[in-house]
């Protein structure tokens, strides 16, 4: 057969309204309607074809990197066409290969002090017994300590500088209304549109600035110069004894011994600033809710930090395992991108060359064929002999494309969710839970998650009980 799946019932239009506003409440009744395997066609770009199908799963992960193609991806992102997110072939195993040494092993412990500072920077400024919300604060955190480790600024003028404009230029490509308009008109033209809007920076006419666009294409390009600056002086004036991104890029060479373009290497900050940012931010959200819903696992992880001493780079099984389950339940993104080049047998569909594969880490993670209770929150899942495959759990992607950043995200919400939950009382600000919706690429909740906190005394419950953390 060569047809695609079903569609669910609806206009495309629809259907990317609703998969903005509801992505998980679509993605379940899309599925409910047509099975482990559908089509959406959304106006202006390709068929999608999405599954959770283990099987399809399995395949999809398995294709070599010819078989699909990053650079026409369907995310609205202006990150450059130089971003790892973006390139294919030899042009992508180059990047990632000097991007990988800096985000995994050893050299991850240097950013525990910037993450740790952050975090009490943050605390200590929060209300108290007053309602506020939690996400804005989480990207305090992860903005600030996301400029240290790949910028290598820490505190004054500066740092206040680079939130702004850092805050400034996200709200034009992961708003809600970028990614209509890429459903509408194609997530490559939204992409050329902001680009544009920044080599334009600063705009002849300021009688403009009030354009919103204009703001944002200003704030990118204000970045954009930022960044090309402090990698020209790194690699003038020599880097010292800096473990910044900006100062390993700045040294970084190719195997043939050629050092990274300027462009290249602002195009790769840009793509770290975003991933460690946004999206931690939001995971960090919904893991303090999922363990709010939970006292039980909320006090075996306050447990386990009692017995675990200061140490935040060595594992925490059990808050390791929170981490996990709540991002099988409510993933960074609900879905992967794969633009296939070549045709590709999905059971009994032939899916053409140029569909957008959606591999749904959503559906995947909620289906009953690989999860026992799916919809209950149980990290016992991610503990003992019997782990996940990397087919049945894929918040970060999976295989050549999996996130370069997961190690330092797992990294960054240990140590935030330690220092919160050992030291705070936070409780959901009375008023429901909160509403998942899609911001960018990324699941936010759309009332900010407001949270009331208070300092926490320490209580028996604290006291580790070696029975009880292996329960």
């Amino acid at each position: 057969m060569t047809a695609l799946p079903p569609q669910p019932r609806g206009l495309g239009m629809a259907h990317a309204m609703r998969f903005a506003s509801d992505p998980f409440g679509f993605l379940h009744d899309a599925r409910r309607e047509c099975g482990d395997i559908f089509s959406i066609a959304m106006p202006g770009d390709e068929p999608r074809v999405v599954t959770c199908d283990p099987s399809h799963i399995r395949t999809i992960a398995a294709l070599p990197a010819d078989a699909y193609r990053m650079a026409d991806q369907a995310i609205p992102l202006n990150l450059g066409d130089a971003s790892l997110l973006f390139l294919d072939g030899e042009r992508h195993k180059s990047q990632h290969r000097l991007l990988m040494p800096p985000l995994h092993g050893d050299h991850l412990a240097s950013y525990v002090p910037a993450i740790e500072e952050a975090t009490a920077e943050a605390i200590a400024r929060w209300p108290r017994d007053e309602p506020f919300e939690l996400l804005d604060e989480m990207k305090f955190i992860t903005l600030t300590a996301i400029c240290a480790c790949v910028l290598g600024v820490y505190r004054g003028e500066r740092i206040d500088r680079l939130r702004e404009v850092i805050t400034t230029w996200m709200k034009g490509p992961m708003s809600p209304l970028a990614f209509t308009l890429a459903m509408m008109v194609g997530a490559g033209r939204v992409r050329r549109f902001l680009d544009r809007q920044a080599e334009r920076s600063p705009h002849p006419d300021h009688r403009q600035r009030w354009l919103p666009w204009r703001r944002v294409g200003d704030a990118k390009g204000e970045l954009v110069a930022m960044l090309a600056a402090d990698l020209t002086a790194c690699r003038e004036q020599g880097c010292g004894d800096r473990t910044d991104m900006v100062a390993m890029l700045a040294r970084a060479r190719y195997e043939d011994g050629r050092p990274m373009t300027t462009k290249e290497a602002v195009d790769q900050l840009l793509t770290l600033l975003v991933g460690g940012y946004e999206t931690t931010a939001n995971a960090l959200c919904w893991a303090v809710h999922h363990l709010l819903k939970n006292p039980d696992a909320l006090a075996r992880v306050r447990e386990e930090a009692a017995q675990g001493g200061d140490d935040l780079t060595q594992r925490r099984p059990f808050l390791d395992a929170c981490v996990k389950e709540s991002l099988r339940l409510t993933p960074i993104a609900p879905v992967v991108n794969r633009l296939l080049t070549e045709p590709l047998q999905l059971g009994d569909y032939l899916i053409p060359a140029g569909t957008l594969l959606w591999p749904c880490a959503f559906l995947t993670h909620a289906h009953e064929g690989i999860w026992d209770q799916p919809e209950t929150f149980r990290p016992e899942r991610f503990l003992g002999d019997r782990r996940p495959r990397s087919h049945e759990w894929f918040p970060f992607g999976y295989g050549l494309r999996r996130c370069i950043g997961a190690a330092f995200a797992e990294l960054e919400m240990r140590i935030v969710l330690t220092r919160v939950l050992t030291r705070l009382d936070v409780r959901h600000d009375p008023g429901g839970d909160p509403h998942p919706f899609l911001r960018g690429i990324t699941i936010s909740p759309r009332d900010g998650m407001r949270v009331l906190a208070a300092d926490r005394e320490t209580t028996d419950r604290d006291i580790a009980r070696p029975e009880a953390l292996s329960a």
